[in-house]
């Protein structure tokens, strides 16, 4: 219904930022209950699974942003059940790049760290988060717009985002994305010239 009331407002579809989640409550795996870890598995997985599959079908020449976390390639103690479900997203990205890459729809994941929201605040202290935001470059945990900043620039279409995805075990990547990336710089300097030539007139 969602997907049908956009088209019929907007007329298309152009991104999708799949950003079901829950936290759960964290606590060792060996003392996880089945029905903790099927509640996760519903919102985390299915919910971001089930999303992206009903925006397919209008989805054309767009892009898709998987909200995954930090966790699914670093380690928390507690986490665990939670991190299963971002790493399966992380897989699923992967594997959604490859195929919806022959309809020019890019798929990219986020891996946030630590991001202070309400959500969050139900399952980390205040002192737990300090501790953690001391582990970290700017010695400060995430806020929404920092993640909001990034999901934008991930999501638009422009000279620096139309070619950026996902492209699993091809060595080529490489070598292609280092010359997207060059003639990116080169775009943003004759820019910057250009700025430059029409202050100074």
């Amino acid at each position: 219904m969602a997907v049908a009331r956009t088209i019929t407002r907007f007329g298309k579809l152009d991104a999708l930022f799949a950003n079901a989640g829950v936290l759960g409550e964290f606590k060792p795996l060996a003392v996880t209950e089945a029905e903790e870890f099927d509640a996760l598995i519903a919102t985390n997985l299915r919910g971001t699974f089930f999303t992206i599959k009903q925006c397919l079908p209008v989805l054309a020449d767009g892009a898709i942003l998987i909200n995954a976390s930090w966790t699914a390639g670093g380690v928390m103690s507690g986490a665990g059940a939670y991190a299963g479900t971002k790493g399966a997203l992380q897989a699923m990205m992967r594997t959604l790049a490859v195929e919806q890459g022959p309809r020019n729809i890019r798929v990219n994941s986020i891996n946030p760290g630590i991001i202070l929201t309400p959500m969050a605040d139900d399952v980390i202290d205040p002192v737990f988060a300090a501790r953690l935001a001391s582990h970290t470059p700017l010695r400060r945990n995430g806020r929404s717009e920092d993640v909001a900043g990034i999901g934008e620039l991930s999501l638009c279409q422009n000279v620096l985002q139309s070619w950026l995805t996902v492209l699993a075990n091809d060595k080529r990547a490489i070598f292609q994305a280092a010359a997207h990336a060059q003639r990116a710089v080169s775009f943003l300097h004759s820019l910057q010239s250009e700025t430059d030539a029409q202050a100074a007139a």
